[in-house]
C-alpha cells in the first residue's frame, strides 16, 4: 500500500542487529524509501519485493487488530532474484519473523539464508496473538545488499478472536 498502517501493515527499518524501529520516510512512485539511490535505508517495492538497506534491516510489519489465533505464512514462497551476471552480484540475505510486544522483541523464526537466486520453504508459524503486537518481517543484508532483492509476501490469517480482550498498549 502507500499508506502506513492500511489494514495493519507498517514499513519500518531498524539498525542492523537493533530493534528501534522506525517507520520508512515515504512511498516515492514505485517504493518505501528514503529517496530515489539511498540505499543505506531499505526499499520495499510492491509484491513486495524487500531490498534490505546498507544500514538497516528491512520490517515489513503487521499490527495486531485482535486479540486471538493467527496463522503467520507467505503467499508465493520466498526467493531472492538472481543477479550472477552482474559486476556487483549480490552475496543473498536473511529474513526472519519476530514478534515485537510491550517493546521487547523475540524470535518467532531464527534468521534464514537465502543465497544469490535461491529459494526458501517458509513454514507457517501458529500464534496466540495480542491486540497491538507487531509481527516483524525482517530482512537482513548479510555481507552486503548489494541485489538482494528478497521476493516475500507475507500474510496472517486469523482462526479465532477474542473482541473483549483490549491487548497491549
Amino acid at each position: 500500500t502507500t499508506t502506513q498502517g492500511e489494514n495493519g501493515w507498517w514499513y519500518l527499518y531498524a539498525p542492523i542487529g537493533e530493534n528501534d524501529v522506525t517507520e520508512i520516510p515515504g512511498f516515492y512512485e514505485w517504493a518505501w524509501c528514503a529517496g530515489v539511490e539511498d540505499y543505506n535505508v531499505p526499499q520495499i517495492y510492491e509484491g513486495p519485493v524487500i531490498m534490505p538497506g546498507n544500514m538497516y534491516d528491512a520490517i515489513v510489519a503487521f499490527k495486531a487488530p485482535y486479540t486471538g489465533k493467527i496463522k503467520i505464512y507467505t503467499e508465493g514462497g520466498v526467493w531472492l532474484d538472481d543477479s550472477t551476471g552482474a559486476g556487483d552480484a549480490g552475496d543473498g540475505c536473511y529474513y526472519s519473523v519476530q514478534l515485537s510486544s510491550d517493546g521487547e522483541v523475540s524470535e518467532l523464526m531464527a534468521p534464514v539464508f537465502v543465497e544469490n537466486g535461491g529459494t526458501s520453504e517458509f513454514k507457517s508459524i501458529a500464534l496466540d496473538v495480542k491486540k497491538n503486537e507487531y509481527i516483524y518481517f525482517r530482512v537482513n543484508k548479510g555481507a552486503n545488499n548489494w541485489h538482494d532483492t528478497l521476493n516475500i509476501s507475507p500474510a496472517i490469517q486469523y482462526s479465532s478472536i477474542d473482541f473483549d480482550d483490549p491487548g497491549i498498549e
